[in-house]
């Protein structure tokens, strides 16, 4: 709690602050060179993040773990706006900042599991993944699924990715409707 709590008063984030985080990455159940086969873009996370802070006047903190610098920096730099970018943290730690959030919006790894432990409000966007299997235990009413209608997904079953030439299911979710659950789930 100290540590959370130290980087965001050092870093002007007040208690009436509205905080969304974005956890763009998570697990490597897929290997490092399939990390982009069960990623949302990043372009699409900076664009949301921006529209996000726009209208609900919010502050971005984008969460990461080991191995997702990169990732981060790539979304930040595309973004408008400046976001936050968390510190290292342990798992616990990661679950302070979860919980000090009002949302977080995040793949479908760990971070999503983190969250949801904390009892926060969670968009978790599933692409190859099985939401029924992967997503959120227990799934409650804070609990918001994202796919695609792409006729191949979940495509990931048995600890195995076939190859795949399109991404379609993550191609076919759209930055509108992600930031219309959001919208959903802000009232």
């Amino acid at each position: 709690r100290a540590y959370v709590g130290n980087f965001l008063n050092q870093s002007g984030i007040k208690d009436n602050d509205i905080l969304i985080g974005i956890a763009p990455g998570g697990g490597m159940s897929f290997g490092l060179k399939n990390q982009d086969r069960r990623r949302w873009p990043a372009k699409r996370f900076a664009e949301l993040a921006d529209r996000i802070i726009e209208k609900f006047n919010a502050k971005i903190i984008l969460i990461w773990g080991p191995g997702e610098e990169g990732l981060i920096k790539e979304i930040a730099s595309l973004m408008k706006q400046k976001p936050l970018i968390a510190p290292a943290t342990k798992i616990r730690e990661m679950a302070e900042l979860c919980k000090r959030c009002k949302l977080v919006i995040c793949s479908e790894g760990g971070p999503l599991h983190i969250a949801n432990s904390q009892g926060v409000k969670t968009v978790s966007i599933f692409g190859p993944v099985d939401e029924k299997v992967y997503g959120p235990y227990p799934k409650t009413e804070k609990n918001i699924i994202i796919t695609s209608n792409a006729d191949c997904r979940p495509c990931y079953k048995k600890f195995k990715l076939p190859e795949c030439s399109n991404r379609k299911c993550l191609e076919d979710i759209s930055v509108d409707g992600v930031f219309k659950e959001i919208a959903l789930a802000a009232t």
